[in-house]
């Protein structure tokens, strides 16, 4: 069993680093940047790489003004200790270039649960549809990958968005 969920951790980590993107280039900044907060999670067990994650989450929560957050995940890029430093030298300057006009404080308040994952590493529920944290809603989880989906996101799909197995394979539920 341990193999099997490790398995299916890194199809997560791999459609929630491709949902994010998806979300950047469809416009929508602060999913983007949410979804990527999410894919944080992947990073302790080395199923994506950090550059790949900061790199979105830094852009998405710039350009959704999340200027706050944006310096965090900033500080996550700084050089490794072994890695190439030639890799990291444009980064250097990016805090001063990106704050020359703005303060790192977000405009708006990010939910805790995105805080937290952010901070500590806490993990959250996401909706594998959307990437949206799960927080006290009406949601569905497949019986194969075991895995989320909102209810309300769900809009007539008629299978996993991660596993692709039939929607029959679901059990409902109240996440809190």
């Amino acid at each position: 069993p341990n193999e099997i969920n490790y398995a299916w951790r890194g199809a997560a980590a791999m459609h929630f680093l491709i949902l994010a993107h998806r979300q950047f280039y469809d416009g929508e900044m602060e999913s983007a940047m949410k979804t990527s907060i999410k894919c944080t999670e992947f990073l302790e067990t080395n199923m994506l790489e950090r550059i790949q994650v900061y790199s979105l989450l830094i852009l998405s929560s710039y350009r959704s003004r999340y200027f706050g957050t944006c310096s965090k995940a900033l500080r996550q890029l700084e050089p490794i200790e072994g890695t190439d430093t030639e890799l990291f030298r444009p980064l250097l300057s990016l805090p001063y270039e990106l704050f020359r006009h703005q303060r790192p404080i977000d405009e708006r308040e990010l939910p805790v649960y995105y805080v937290k994952c952010l901070e500590t590493g806490q993990k959250f529920n996401a909706c594998t549809i959307s990437g949206k944290a799960i927080v006290n809603e009406h949601a569905v989880q497949c019986k194969v990958c075991q895995y989320y989906m909102i209810e309300l996101e769900m809009k007539g799909r008629q299978s996993c968005p991660l596993c692709h197995a039939s929607c029959r394979n679901t059990v409902g539920l109240f996440v809190e």
